[in-house]
């Protein structure tokens, strides 16, 4: 073989031997567990996720925040924009040194379908987590009762053990600030 060739068939290796190693590289990589938020609308899970940058011996929580990506959700879901971020099914997954946690409500943790789909999405190995139910999580439509007090329905009577004198000291006091 002469020094020209060689030399090419050596530099072929080379490439064969980086392009392996970049693939696998990138393959586990793309596989590694991820901690982040999570909404689920109209059978659509809507997912932020971050990869762990915590080795598996401590906590890592995500620094994505709900209410802050609600905004980026409204874009995608024009018909939530009157909607509050708790209005939907969400949740969150952490990592822990025991595994990961699946924090969510109690009727999303009874969900066999959407618990798969999370660990898919979170690439969480199915060994290695827990369901928490944090009521935090349970879905409320702050706008719902927002509207009720606002159009009047409901309205309140002696019975009620509310002290709206309070909540209608608190909105003037609100309405001041805002003019």
């Amino acid at each position: 073989m002469t020094a020209a060739i060689e030399g090419n068939y050596l530099f072929e290796e080379y490439l064969l031997f980086m392009a392996t190693f970049n693939y696998r590289k990138m393959n586990k990589i793309a596989a590694s567990p991820k901690v982040g938020i999570w909404w689920l609308y109209n059978g659509e899970l809507i997912v932020f996720s971050e990869r762990s940058h915590t080795p598996v011996t401590q906590y890592s929580y995500s620094s994505l925040i709900h209410y802050e990506l609600w905004p980026e959700v409204q874009k995608k879901y024009p018909e939530l924009r009157r909607k509050e971020y708790t209005s939907i099914p969400r949740g969150r997954v952490e990592s822990t040194p025991e595994g990961f946690f699946l924090i969510m409500s109690k009727e999303s943790g009874q969900d066999t379908a959407l618990i798969s789909r999370l660990l898919s999405e979170f690439n969480v190995p199915r060994h290695s987590y827990q369901i928490k139910n944090d009521e935090h999580y349970e879905p409320s439509d702050e706008n719902d009762i927002w509207e009720a007090i606002m159009s009047g329905e409901n309205e309140p009577s002696e019975d009620d053990d509310f002290d709206f004198s309070q909540f209608h000291s608190f909105m003037n006091e609100y309405d001041e600030e805002a003019a």
